[in-house]
């Protein structure tokens, strides 16, 4: 078909005005056609020569624990042409959870990206890879989803700015067991070390548990100990009407100090294992054992703790627990002790529990 001349002069037309048309600002051929970018509704131009934050990866430094902090890290790419420039004090990385709402955010860039190459002038160049960590202290043990937004605030001119979100989802499992006597509850999923610990059921008599999706059913038999993964397990007692159990956790790879209490499974409580200056951070609260001191008579302690910074001694004497009941809603029962002449071997078993129950 013959070109028409006049035609030819009125696209030619059209084209040259495109360039000083505000909403138009770039042409680029493809396989003989060309394609021309709008800036967005909210004005916010697009193109492929700005720069294009993406992120590729996110971790989790630990199996999330209810009360615990995680880091979670963002690797960010700069897919695009151009560096993208920082405002150090401006948030770089939002998290949120759909469950527990926004968690935290990070600001600016690191000193270096992730081969230790230092970062300059604030700037992400091309092709340049860093990690954005923000921490989250879970509240609820449930399957969460985290969604990361990398640029949230829009503060960067991007050429593509659909490809700044990512989303990762865990399981946040409800308390930390360590070695020693534990009150375990059932429907609850526990860290173990590096293992997720799942109480399916308790009964009169048994408790059927999963390590890691290996089942092991623990009963109140006299010697008979489950092997889980080389962990031994005992069952010591039940509370089959609140559901809860006391097991007792042996050849952990974690902390261990040979401190066996004779604490009874309680509703909301947890037993630990503790030394000196040894602190644990158990329903929102944080307790540290400070000093275990004989007193003078036989098997008698006073046991100095902290509770969220707050100072308190406990009396214990031979043959009775320890008992301290405080206003930050969280009662302590010492059912163990021991003092060191050094007082750096000093230990105690104590049972915590969210509300006052003794």
């Amino acid at each position: 078909m013959a070109t028409n001349p006049r035609m030819l002069v009125i696209l030619t037309s059209i084209l040259l005005s495109a360039a000083v048309i505000p909403n138009v600002f770039a042409v680029t051929e493809v396989s003989s056609a060309f394609q021309i970018f709008f800036s967005d509704s909210s004005d916010k131009l697009l193109s492929r020569e700005y720069p294009d934050l993406k992120i590729e990866t996110i971790n989790l430094n630990r199996k999330p624990v209810v009360g615990e902090p995680v880091t979670i890290t963002a690797r960010i790419r700069n897919n695009g042409k151009n560096p993208a420039n920082i405002i150090s004090t401006l948030p770089m990385l939002s998290a949120t959870s759909e469950i527990e709402g926004n968690l935290n955010t990070a600001n600016g860039l690191p000193t270096r990206d992730v081969f230790g190459n230092p970062i300059l002038n604030n700037e992400l160049k091309p092709t340049d890879l860093v990690d954005l960590k923000v921490i989250w202290i879970p509240k609820q043990d449930v399957l969460q989803k985290i969604n990361l937004d990398v640029d949230y605030a829009h503060t960067i001119k991007e050429s593509n700015e659909i490809n700044n979100g990512g989303k990762v989802e865990s399981l946040v499992l409800f308390d930390r067991l360590r070695c020693g006597q534990e009150v375990i509850r059932e429907g609850k999923n526990y860290a173990l070390d590096n293992y997720i610990f799942s109480v399916k059921s308790i009964t009169n008599t048994s408790v059927l548990t999963e390590l890691n999706g290996q089942p092991a059913t623990l009963t109140l038999s006299a010697n008979i100990i489950s092997m889980l993964k080389g962990y031994e397990i005992d069952l010591r007692s039940i509370d089959a009407a609140s559901k809860h159990a006391l097991i007792e956790i042996k050849n952990c790879n974690g902390y261990s100090d040979g401190i066996t209490g004779g604490v009874v499974a309680s509703r909301d409580c947890t037993t630990r294992n503790l030394k000196t200056g040894q602190s644990v951070r158990i329903h929102g609260n944080n307790i540290q054992l400070n000093a275990v001191q004989a007193t003078g008579g036989f098997s008698e302690y006073d046991i100095t703790i902290e509770i969220n910074d707050k100072p308190y001694t406990i009396t214990k004497k031979f043959g009775l627990l320890g008992i301290l009941e405080t206003n930050d809603d969280v009662s302590i029962q010492v059912s163990t002790a021991t003092d060191s002449v050094s007082n750096l071997h000093d230990a105690a078993a104590l049972s915590i529990c969210a509300r006052p129950r003794f």
